[in-house]
């Protein structure tokens, strides 16, 4: 089982990825939404440090997507934690962006079965601290 953060303002793509993500025994916890660019808490580095996998939402507001990814990958204890992006085909033109700033990979929305169980376990097996 691994602890799947989720990073929206929108409570149905977390309800959707915990009914998803839930099926296989993982755990989905919402991490909110991290306004500007302000570094981390301690608390929220307690709390990432126990997350497998980080899906952050991108749809219609990449410029804060991307500051988040920053918030994930430039922290020292979150570095190493896999970030996917989740999006709409229409925001599919911001994974670059996304990616740039160091997300590995999608999740297309709508979620569906066959497509985000493979994708974010895939993720989940590549973090160090699963292992």
């Amino acid at each position: 089982m691994a602890t799947v953060g989720v990073v929206t303002d929108c409570t149905e793509t977390v309800e959707q990825l915990e009914t998803l993500l839930g099926r296989r025994g993982h755990r989905v916890m919402e991490m909110g939404v991290q306004r500007g660019s302000s570094p981390p808490t301690e608390s929220d580095k307690q709390r990432s440090t126990l997350i497998d996998l980080v899906i952050v939402d991108i749809d219609g507001r990449t410029s804060l997507a991307v500051s988040e990814i920053r918030l994930i990958t430039e922290n020292a204890s979150t570095a190493l934690t896999p970030v996917l992006v989740a999006a709409s085909t229409e925001s599919h033109a911001d994974l670059a962006v996304a990616c740039a700033y160091g997300a590995s990979g999608l999740l297309s929305k709508p979620f569906s079965w066959e497509e985000t169980m493979p994708d974010a376990e895939r993720a989940i097996a590549t973090d160090p601290a699963s292992q």
